[in-house]
């Protein structure tokens, strides 16, 4: 995750297996994540419509394809 002060927060998350998952973001964590956030860029090759350019995501159940990379805007405004 990048934070920056005054500036707004983004998650990059990677499925490197070949499998399809949700991750829970928000388990285990010592940061304070919102519940959501919202798809900036995804992987090239991905075609799931869940996690299309400009969708909200839940962060406790993300869903990603094998090998499918996003960043994800956390910006208060998203929510």
């Amino acid at each position: 995750m990048r934070t920056l002060e005054g500036s707004d927060d983004y998650l990059v998350v990677i499925n490197t297996s070949e499998e399809e998952i949700k991750v829970d973001l928000l388990k285990d964590t010592t940061q304070t994540l919102p519940a959501e956030g919202t798809v900036v860029i995804r992987s090239v090759s991905d075609t799931s419509s869940a996690t299309q350019p400009g969708c909200m995501v839940p962060l406790h159940a993300l869903p990603l394809v094998g090998g499918e990379g996003l960043v994800l805007s956390l910006a208060e405004e998203d929510h």
